[in-house]
This record gives structure tokens, sequence and C-alpha cells, in this order.
């Protein structure tokens, strides 16, 4: 059985990778992060019914990025580690519904990190690791 593959979209049109990854689906669309190129790596989503892969939120504003990962879904929110310039690497969520993120916490205040992983819905709450 052979497989075929298209590419769904180019989001950093030319030699260089978008290097998409932490594909992780919530409310009929498909979110993860990647590079176009401008932004660095921040939050995109992939919508099926237009076919379309779009920035959902520029978390560190420039060519840096945010670097968004250990995504999980809980309560219709997406919650990730992402890095901001002020305050480090630390939990967000994001609202597909207002299309808003959320800074959750500055675990370890100012420009350090507190490297928030291993994100799991639990019941009613979400856990994660804190470095």
């Amino acid at each position: 059985m052979a497989l075929n593959l298209s590419l769904v979209q180019d989001i950093n049109p030319g030699a260089d990778s978008s290097f998409p990854g932490g594909f992780t689906p919530l409310l009929g669309e498909l979110y993860f992060g990647a590079d176009n190129g401008t932004v660095g790596d921040e939050l995109f989503v992939f919508d099926p019914l237009t076919g379309e892969a779009t920035l959902a939120a520029d978390i560190n504003p420039g060519a840096g990025g945010s670097n968004p990962g250990g995504f999980t879904v809980f309560d219709g929110l997406l919650y990730f580690a992402a890095f901001e310039a002020t305050n480090g690497r630390e939990l967000y969520s994001y609202d597909p519904e207002t299309e808003a993120f959320t800074r959750l916490s500055d675990i370890n205040p100012d420009a350090g990190d507190s490297f928030p992983s291993d994100l799991t819905a639990f019941k009613r709450t979400t856990l994660f690791l804190c470095y």
C-alpha cells in the first residue's frame, strides 16, 4: 500500500523549514508551534475547513519567537510552556474562542525561567512540573 503525501501549506516559503511540532487538536482545529521566518517559533493554528495555517499568538514579539511546547488541552483551553523576554519560560493558556493567550504564572520571577513541563490534564485540574 503506497502512501500519498502532499504539502498542506508552506508556512516558511523557501529553503528553510518551519520546524512544526507539538500538533494538538482542539475544537476541530490543530494547534502547533512553527517558525514562519518572520516572528520566530510561535503558536500556529490549522483550520481544516479552509486548509490554512495561521499565526494564533505572537507571545514573544519580534524574530526571536516563544518556542511554545508541551501542549495539553483542558476545559476548552490549550495549555503550554512558552518563552517571553520579560518573564522567561512560563505557563500559558490560549482560548480559541477569544483568540487570547494568558501568562498564568511567573513562578520564577522576572526573566528567570520556571521551565513548566509534562503538562497533564487530570480530573478537574492541570498538573505540571517546574524546574
